[in-house]
């Protein structure tokens, strides 16, 4: 299978090969690989897959051969600049976890290569080494972030793109949409009383769930909400409270197990 690299910011993945809002369905990220999968009959469209199993339709435009980045921003947004300084010209404005090619730093600032071959400067602190934290607590960093339906970057996120994002900087890989979350055999089934941060919490019906967030100490979940972006609410909010379903917990077991496409699928 042919595989290419995402070779802008943020590479949009929609239902169908047209560029509507409401058919957004994943995004992914400068440097990502995707494995693809079939070509529209113009060749302005491939059929993509994921790291997390996910597959969308994503513009040719955007993709390019393999050039195997080394170098991962660990920043929520970094601004790659025409020169060594902060009001240089802007080149692109990435979001945490793209990944690209670094070059031996000049002072503060790094040289770096994107994939497709724009070139400029970062601040050497936007390419530190990620900081070791659980998911909940970098889903404090995205407070405040936009709501975009489909999103999975600091850009924007939807409820399943922020859960998916910040066990991802945690070290696990989820799947995309609440319902496929909450189905993922890693993670076992958690009482709301026992509930402990970090945990997924899923809301809807229990044959239809329709959104997630993840439990913090207390008495508060943060989730990324339809017209208010990422949110913190209170636990008995009447707007959330009636809809919850149940939760589940990463079983730390199979923490490293790889995400698991189920054969029906067509996400």
């Amino acid at each position: 299978m042919r595989t290419q690299q995402v070779a802008q910011p943020v590479c949009h993945l929609w239902q169908e090969t047209r560029r509507r809002e409401n058919d957004r369905v994943s995004q992914v990220l400068l440097g990502s690989t995707v494995s693809v999968l079939e070509t529209s009959d113009d060749g302005e469209w491939v059929r993509v897959q994921g790291d997390d199993t996910y597959r969308g339709w994503a513009e040719t435009r955007f993709l390019v051969d393999e050039v195997a980045p080394e170098a991962t921003v660990s920043v929520p947004f970094a601004d790659v600049r025409a020169e060594a300084r902060a009001d240089a010209p802007l080149v692109a404005r990435l979001s945490i976890l793209s990944t690209l090619t670094a070059h031996p730093p000049v002072g503060d600032w790094c040289p770096v290569t994107l994939p497709g071959g724009a070139s400029g400067w970062l601040p050497v602190a936007a390419l530190a080494p990620l900081p070791k934290k659980s998911p909940e607590v970098w889903a404090t960093e995205f407070l405040g972030t936009p709501y975009l339906w489909g999103g999975s970057s600091a850009f924007g996120l939807d409820c399943s793109g922020l859960a998916q994002l910040c066990y991802r900087l945690a070290g696990i890989t989820l799947r995309r949409d609440a319902d496929i979350q909450r189905d993922d055999p890693r993670f076992i089934p958690v009482a709301q009383d026992a509930l402990e941060p970090g945990d997924l919490v899923f809301f809807g019906k229990p044959e239809k769930i329709t959104h997630v967030g993840l439990h913090l100490a207390g008495k508060t979940f943060i989730h990324a909400a339809g017209g208010a972006g990422t949110i913190l609410t209170e636990w008995g909010d009447t707007r959330y409270s009636p809809s919850y379903v149940d939760a589940r917990r990463l079983n730390p077991q199979r923490a490293s197990d790889p995400v698991i496409r189920f054969e029906a699928e067509t996400r």
